[in-house]
């Protein structure tokens, strides 16, 4: 329960201590001990890209995940676009919403020409993209419901992809896969 608290709401440590009436280091060696477990018995639960994506439209995009300025590990950080230290969370789904890690053959929308408008070709052209986009953007927000995502991840991270497996397959466990 303590693991699924921290990676649902991302309190710091301190709070769930209390919350949970134990000593903050408690929290520190019961979440590294147990995070590896909980992704480990629900990856069973995660399908295999390849079938889930067999004959259908895969759609990619990334998302800003906020950290630290983690000057003190070697790694500077910054999203120049956000304005704010992070790092850009690649996300692939289906046009059903239903998450995965398979791509290819990607479509964008057409970029603005510097110093020009843009063609109603091309106008016409991103109204189509953007509408297909909807279901990876409703994927992102399914994602980023878990506030590990959504807010300052205050975690080493070299243990992201782990809180990432977990998260992956906590919701595909949600959704009864």
């Amino acid at each position: 329960m303590l693991v699924l608290f921290l990676l649902r709401q991302n309190p710091v440590q301190k709070a769930a201590a209390e919350l949970f009436d134990i000593s903050q280091a408690t929290v520190s060696r019961r979440w590294t001990a147990l995070l590896p477990v909980v992704e480990k018995v629900l990856a069973g639960h995660v399908p295999d890209p390849a079938q889930v994506s067999a004959g259908r439209i895969v759609l990619v995009d990334g998302t800003l995940v906020t950290t630290w300025d983690w000057r003190s590990e070697g790694t500077r950080l910054f999203s120049g676009k956000h304005r704010d230290t992070g790092f850009n969370l690649q996300v692939a789904a289906t046009l059903a919403g239903d998450l995965g890690y398979v791509g290819s053959g990607l479509i964008t929308p057409r970029r603005k020409p510097p110093g020009q408008e843009r063609s109603t070709g091309d106008k016409v052209a991103n109204r189509s993209v953007n509408t297909l986009r909807a279901a990876v953007e409703r994927a992102i927000a399914h994602l980023k419901d878990w506030k590990i995502f959504a807010t300052r991840y205050r975690g080493p991270l070299a243990r992201f992809a782990l809180v990432t497996k977990a998260v992956t397959a906590l919701a595909f466990y949600k959704k009864g896969w």
